[in-house]
């Protein structure tokens, strides 16, 4: 009898352990506005939503490589680390710029001269189709993005999608900027930001319609899904631009 008592209430607690804490808040969502757009401030060391500018987390530590320069240019880790907004994600290599040797010394004119086709060479082969294909994507996701102010979550969420739809084929017989303006229209409701599909046509000269067919076939195609828009998404952005105090958007919602 003591044993079977003694088992329950084993499982008894770990069925509590599973059990979410319906207390605690959901880390990747501003505890202020409840928006998803959060981003990290290297600079400051502090988790910031883009909506409403609430500092959701100080004093973050930077688990990253510290690029320490010890003698010269010389590194102890060398490269940019790898992100989602390159090609290859930073993780491809090329020949460099450089005129001179391993020694330091000058290179002959016929060295250069080789050395140029080689770089032209590593060029085209630094990427394969698809990275190719997308080299003109991410360029101008990244026009787009700056010309809308976008925080670097949604850059970086927008270029996944990107990848994604490249790699399916629906880039085939569509314009790159439908595609561009789609996916970033997919990623801004996924954050809970989202942007209207009139202030994408006005930034990319496409259609409102074709925004609208390219975002349905993308979503559609990749299974790439976000609940509709509602009228409090827009409040903390409309608030921000109107430079208005938190509060007021807060008392709006």
């Amino acid at each position: 009898m003591s044993q079977f008592t003694s088992t329950n209430a084993r499982d008894v607690r770990f069925k509590r352990e599973l059990q979410p804490d319906s207390s605690g808040s959901d880390p990747a969502r501003c505890p202020n506005c409840g928006s998803f757009a959060l981003y990290v401030d290297p600079v400051r060391g502090e988790r910031v939503c883009d909506n409403c500018g609430f500092v959701v987390d100080e004093s973050l530590v930077d688990q990253g490589p510290d690029w320490t320069t010890f003698e010269g240019d010389d590194r102890i880790r060398a490269g940019p680390p790898p992100s989602v907004m390159a090609p290859d994600k930073g993780l491809g290599s090329m020949v460099g710029n450089g005129l001179r040797d391993a020694k330091g010394n000058p290179i002959d004119a016929r060295s250069v001269a080789a050395l140029n086709r080689l770089r032209r060479v590593s060029q085209w082969t630094r990427y394969d189709r698809t990275e190719r294909a997308l080299a003109p994507g991410l360029a101008q996701l990244s026009s787009l993005s700056s010309r809308l102010g976008l925080a670097p979550a949604f850059r970086e969420r927008a270029a996944i999608i990107l990848r994604k739809a490249i790699e399916a084929g629906l880039s085939r017989g569509r314009s790159m900027d439908a595609i561009v303006a789609s996916v970033v229209y997919l990623a801004a409701k996924q954050l809970g930001a989202p942007r209207g599909l009139h202030e994408l046509a006005e930034a990319t000269g496409v259609t409102v319609h074709r925004i609208s067919l390219t975002a349905k076939v993308v979503s559609r195609e990749l299974g790439v899904f976000s609940r509709a828009s509602r009228a409090e998404d827009f409040v903390p952005r409309f608030a921000s631009q109107l430079g208005l105090d938190p509060r007021v958007g807060e008392r709006a919602l």
